[in-house]
């Protein structure tokens, strides 16, 4: 590593360098590069004609400086070189998220930018006109910006006997501020009764009610309701015959959003190890990395299944990654004694700020998806190793092709768990389901990759939504869902 730079060239030459991608260096504090008319970038990445410049809040102070920038930004183009500009703020907050992009030749949005965040704060969740006067000392009462919707799990009923039984439930997510909580109760999914609200409930608190009076041998329903400042929210539906000790339950569980406490959701990349950039080296994950996002950037608000490469003018094809991903839930409640039925993971494509990217094809090799056996280290924590823990053998016998992907906001993609998916959900733990492409990745056959032309990227991905990344934009219903029926 070069000894002359500064604390944020450093960064990005440590990166570079734990990845073992060659770069000719100049830094910022010596000017501007001679044999490029004294433009200041201070990393060329050969490899990939890319050109990082690193910028700062000055950018932003005047007319002129944007426009030399993009005068030399143009200039850059002209030669060849794919130009990214990095700002100190995204470089200090996530390193790794600025240069996984960078090497793609993408850049973070100026929405993304730290730069916007205080601005973008002080109006989150303000939408009516009494809350802006409010905000800025009128009428009204903002909510503050940083409650959101809660979630809550309806649990199996207990101490079903005679004319009696207890309703359970969770609050699997607060919302950022306290919570009540209750059941809706009757003979029907109309329910008709409504017990009282048990106030200051935080994540995870568990709550329960108990019936008597109830006539035996009729059926009854129930689910769990929390509100917060932000709304009320409902759990599914359950059921149970009075008297009786068999119960059937339908139940949604999702994974943690940040910061997770029991189930993780995220994405794991293999990429290539200069100078080995075959199909071999990112398929087997020889150089593995972990993507666990806190949703703060377009990028992790979504789970990407990818497969990407570059056609390099002198090296030919190479294969810069594949992208595979988790998604964790915490099936615990189920219990040992009950019998699973059926089970359906479902994704989801939400909007957020990437609406029209759910999915992409532009090399017609109609990557398909399934759901594969995953074995993370950790429920809450991802780290690069997990990428060898996938398995081949699916849990759905009915991959989803890239035609039957979805592409619009709330476009829905079911995956049927089989008998090997159904045997694979822990009645007492964590259900743990790999997301991979299924007709390259688990198949392990290369795509040809000889109509790539040469300066262009082959980019094949579908895409869905993180349960990090729909808490951020306020979008619990795109989260991932497991919806398992079974019997108590």
């Amino acid at each position: 590593m070069p000894n002359l730079m500064t604390e944020t060239e450093g960064k990005i030459a440590t990166w570079l360098d734990n990845k073992r991608i060659n770069y000719n260096f100049q830094s910022s504090l010596i000017g501007g590069r001679s044999e490029l008319a004294g433009m200041i970038i201070p990393f060329i990445v050969p490899d990939f004609n890319l050109a990082l410049r690193i910028r700062n809040a000055d950018l932003y102070d005047g007319v002129n400086q944007t426009a030399v920038a993009r005068m030399e930004r143009a200039q850059l183009h002209n030669l060849g070189f794919v130009v990214v500009d990095a700002h100190e703020e995204d470089i200090t907050r996530n390193v790794d998220e600025v240069m996984n992009r960078a090497i793609e030749g993408r850049e973070m949005s100026d929405l993304d930018s730290d730069l916007w965040f205080p601005f973008m704060g002080m109006f989150k969740g303000i939408s009516t006109f009494a809350g802006i006067t409010g905000l800025v000392g009128g009428y009204g009462d903002p909510e503050p910006y940083d409650i959101v919707a809660a979630t809550v799990q309806t649990d199996a009923a207990t101490g079903i006997a005679g004319s009696s039984a207890t309703l359970n439930g969770t609050l699997t997510y607060d919302g950022g501020g306290d919570c009540s909580v209750r059941f809706q109760f009757g003979t029907s999914t109309s329910y008709g009764t409504d017990t009282a609200w048990q106030t200051a409930k935080l994540t995870n608190a568990t709550f329960s009610t108990t019936f008597s009076g109830l006539t035996v041998g009729t059926t009854y329903h129930y689910r769990a309701q929390a509100r917060n400042k932000y709304s009320t929210v409902n759990g599914s539906d359950a059921s149970f015959v009075a008297g009786t000790a068999g119960t059937t339950f339908y139940v949604d569980f999702y994974p943690d959003a940040h910061p997770e406490v029991s189930s993780v959701d995220g994405m794991i990349i293999g990429w290539y190890l200069a100078p080995d950039y075959s199909w071999a080296a990112v398929h087997d994950g020889i150089n593995p990395s972990a993507s666990d996002p806190f949703g703060d950037y377009d990028e992790n608000y979504m789970a990407e299944i990818q497969l990407y490469g570059y056609k390099n003018p002198t090296l030919g094809f190479v294969w810069i990654d594949i992208r595979r991903s988790i998604v964790c839930f915490d099936t615990s409640s189920i219990g040992s004694g009950a019998s699973i039925v059926s089970a359906t993971l479902t994704l989801y494509c939400g909007n957020g700020d990437i609406t029209s990217q759910w999915k992409c094809d532009n090399n017609s090799l109609l990557p398909s998806t399934n759901i594969y056996s995953v074995n993370p280290a950790s429920a809450t924590t991802l780290i690069g190793a997990d990428f060898n823990t996938f398995g081949t053998t699916p849990y759905c016998d009915t991959p989803i092709t890239y035609a039957n992907w979805g592409s619009n906001v709330g476009d829905s993609m079911p995956f049927v768990l089989n008998s090997t998916g159904l045997a694979a959900i822990s009645k007492t733990g964590l259900t743990k389901i790999g997301v991979r492409n299924a007709n390259y990745d688990a198949a392990d056959v290369e795509p040809d990759t000889s109509g790539v032309r040469s300066g262009t990227y082959l980019h094949e991905w579908t895409r869905f939504c993180f349960a990090e990344g729909a808490a951020y934009y306020n979008e619990p219903q795109y989260r991932p869902k497991l919806t398992i029926i079974y019997t108590v």
